[in-house]
């Protein structure tokens, strides 16, 4: 799981990674969500696609006792191309990870953090890929 974090202006981006071996569950949601509060101060607004996993009564129960620094938007369904996250994760996958046979699970994990390192560390490619100017809105 990933996040695309910035300011509410969209400056000073940064991406935020959760390596995830199996598929996405609940409790995979909150424990992301307990990390990326733990990494991002202040109150946090959460704009989410509408996977199972973010959908579920225990996540539901989770951010209805975590109002005071959790928000959630919603995407709408079917709408991939407004999830700016979409990009992120579409970037590496062509640019970085295309092409390739790992021998390991150990490699693939590493090709990916490695993927992942080249975006963290350019902050202008992070809010490049991210920004759809026909996307943005007011919030």
């Amino acid at each position: 799981m990933g996040s695309l974090v910035c300011n509410p202006d969209g400056s000073d981006p940064d991406l935020l990674l959760h390596l995830q071996p199996k598929s996405i569950k609940e409790d995979a949601v909150i424990a992301f969500l307990a990390d990326l509060h733990r990494s991002v101060p202040g109150p946090l607004m959460v704009l989410w696609d509408h996977l199972q996993a973010h959908r579920s009564q225990k996540v539901a129960e989770y951010l209805g006792q975590n109002r005071d620094w959790l928000r959630v938007e919603w995407f709408p369904y079917y709408a991939p191309e407004l999830n700016p996250m979409e990009n992120v994760w579409e970037y590496p996958r062509q640019n970085k990870l295309c092409a390739l046979v790992w021998d390991t699970y150990e490699t693939i994990v590493q090709a990916c953090r490695d993927a992942w390192k080249f975006l963290v560390d350019d902050p202008a490619r992070i809010q490049s890929i991210g920004i759809r100017e026909w996307a943005c809105v007011d919030v």
